[in-house]
């Protein structure tokens, strides 16, 4: 999968011209997918077909969306879990009841109890790529991006726009633009970080210590968003790339953002996950879905300013490394069962020690082979 398309022909014609941010009139539309985590969830039990099936569901649900999108002259900004936002330039009011339209003929084709919402928003669209530690990162918004989401937008910038600095840096690490569209479930440990801000400076700060840590601790920047004044970064481990130590490497970036800017807002959960592409063979994101990484959203929203809220699969995980305590029990959205949470803080072991300690967990494709050369070995 090349990062072609991966990050849209908009982002890439721009860097190749120099020009690394801006600002135009737009209209966008946000197209949001429902049933689709109830589905993950089924086919976990499925093991390898069921990964294939989500892979699947996935291209057929929005391949024809995508079509529709670049046929009237727009491009795929970004994902965000299972939506996808789309942008044009200047004003083009037909353009929702068109694409509103066009998913629900898409939600009867593909069946399986998936539906679309659309939503759309028009004003100025502000753009930007940025980026530090060989990371880097997009963010679209603006007024017509929030009023999509149905938020205010007052942000002041003083237009001191960062570039990114470094040759080599990437929006996607090789072990995803060396892969096939597809997926695979994997154990994941997702990290939802969200921090109020007053200006675009704030947020670019924010982001980029958030690259920062990401890149010192083998992690997967996911995604960055501005959602009206909450800057909000999704960081993975345990996909594309798995180490032993992942539950501590995620658990050492919050409690280290945590430390640097302390109203930050944090949610992680471990569990069982899809981890692959969303969209089509055309334009395309890598990601995490599934009610794990819901439920690390969900803790973050509930958050208060400075606490990292998590599940119990983690706290098991890694309560060697941190102090834990007995968060409280909440009633989320999405989920019919009251969640009970935990909070982490502080390390409990020296920074620096040994990250290769912990459990092996989410590598059973390497146990196997290792499993696999033992026995031939002593036959």
């Amino acid at each position: 999968m090349t990062e072609s398309r991966l990050v849209s022909s908009f982002i890439l014609n721009n860097l190749s011209d120099g020009i690394s941010n801006g600002s135009f009139p737009a209209t966008v539309i946000l197209a949001d997918m429902t049933g689709f985590t109830r589905l993950t969830d089924q086919a976990m039990r499925l093991g390898d077909g069921g990964a294939e099936w989500i892979s699947s569901i996935l291209s057929r649900s929005f391949s024809p969306f995508i079509e529709f999108i670049e046929k009237e002259g727009g491009f795929i900004a970004e994902f965000e879990g299972d939506a996808a936002l789309a942008v044009f330039r200047g004003e083009r009011p037909e353009l929702l009841h068109r694409s509103q339209q066009l998913l629900e003929e898409v939600s009867k084709k593909v069946g399986e109890g998936i539906t679309f919402s659309a939503t759309s928003g028009s004003g100025d669209v502000q753009w930007g790529v940025s980026g530090s530690d060989g990371i880097l990162y997009q963010l679209f918004h603006g007024a017509s991006v929030a009023d999509a989401f149905s938020l205010d937008y007052s942000l002041s910038s003083t237009n001191n726009w960062k570039k990114a600095v470094g040759r080599g840096s990437r929006f996607f690490p090789l072990q995803i633009t060396g892969k096939e569209f597809g997926g695979e479930f994997r154990t994941v440990f997702p990290a939802f970080l969200s921090l109020q801000v007053s200006s675009i400076e704030q947020a670019q700060g924010f982001f980029k210590s958030v690259c920062d840590f990401t890149s010192a601790m083998d992690g997967f920047l996911n995604g960055t968003y501005l959602r009206g004044k909450r800057a909000t970064a999704l960081v993975v481990f345990g996909a594309p790339r798995a180490h032993e130590s992942d539950a501590r490497r995620c658990g050492e970036l919050v409690t280290g953002l945590v430390k640097l800017f302390p109203s930050l807002r944090a949610g992680i959960s471990a569990g069982s996950a899809y981890a692959g592409f969303i969209g089509s063979g055309n334009r395309c994101d890598y990601t995490v879905l599934g009610s794990r990484v819901n439920l690390a959203s969900r803790l973050c929203g509930r958050a208060e300013e400075g606490e990292i809220l998590v599940n119990s699969q983690y706290v098991e995980l890694a309560q060697q490394f941190f102090k834990a305590e007995h968060g409280r029990t909440l009633h989320l959205k999405g989920f019919i069962d009251p969640q009970q949470c935990y909070r982490i803080s502080d390390s409990v072991t020296e920074a620096g020690s040994d990250f290769r300690s912990g459990r092996f967990v989410g590598r059973a494709e390497e146990k196997k082979k290792l499993l696999d050369l033992f026995s031939s070995s002593i036959h």
